[in-house]
């Protein structure tokens, strides 16, 4: 373990001197702030220090950055009881689809590969350990038809062609609890990578209709292109309009 902390702290030193010059004064004072990082009191982990360099040596400075600032993960019976205190099951079967329900239509290609693409490097995996990353090298390989076969699958989700004894499986999820400071548990849920790509595929298809849905309600942050941006615009130019004493 000192043999892996110490090649930790090298690969910290060279992540903090490859950032661009304008995030420089940031990696120093974070490295001032952490100065005693490798104290006995603040030793990261084992697993937090394979996490850094398996995020430093794919090229994901963030990840690599952030993983170093190790958080504690809760482990025991106690966190169980939390963790389904959270998440209790549910109570009653979802209704079925109405009978005349029109079939959805298969997937694009194009719209299975643009979801792909769609997520930030590094993003985690679910059960299975295949990463949105796998994905993303393995379509650019030409002449594999893997995306095909990609939108194949991910229309049979959306269909709800899956047989049902993998159902629980496919759209559970790997289930993380992290420590929160004040003595609480937080959840971080990864579901499977292939779901969340049909999910992503499928919004992106009507994305417009929800819109045009959620926008009369002023509802911005779910189904909406460039929502939060919108907000945020919306705001400073209120201020701006507003007299000085307006909070």
């Amino acid at each position: 373990e000192d043999g892996e902390l110490g090649s930790l702290a090298a690969e910290r030193q060279a992540i903090v001197s490859a950032l661009l010059p304008s995030q420089r004064s940031a990696g120093a004072h974070l490295a001032e702030e952490d100065d005693d990082v490798w104290g006995a009191q603040h030793a990261p982990s084992p697993s937090a220090v394979r996490r850094c360099i398996v995020q430093a040596k794919a090229g994901h400075v963030a990840r690599a950055a952030n993983a170093l600032r190790d958080v504690a993960r809760a482990d025991g019976p106690a966190t169980l009881e939390k963790l389904t205190a959270l998440h209790p099951p549910r109570f009653c079967p979802l209704p079925d689809l109405p009978a005349d329900c029109p079939r959805p239509a298969p997937l694009e290609p194009r719209a299975v590969q643009a979801a792909i693409t769609s997520f930030s490097p590094g993003a985690a995996s679910g059960p299975s350990g295949l990463t949105p990353d796998h994905l993303r090298e393995l379509t650019r390989v030409p002449g594999t038809g893997l995306t095909d076969a990609i939108a194949r699958f991910a229309s049979s989700v959306v269909c709800g062609d899956l047989p049902s004894d993998i159902l629980r499986f496919f759209f559970g999820a790997r289930l993380s609890a992290l420590a929160k400071k004040e003595g609480g548990i937080r959840p971080i849920a990864s579901g499977e990578t292939l779901r969340r790509v049909a999910a992503r595929a499928l919004i992106r298809r009507f994305r417009n209709v929800l819109a045009a849905l959620f926008l009369p309600h002023r509802q911005f942050g779910v189904g909406v292109a460039n929502g939060c941006e919108a907000l945020a615009l919306a705001v400073r130019s209120i201020v701006a309009r507003a007299p000085t004493d307006l909070v």
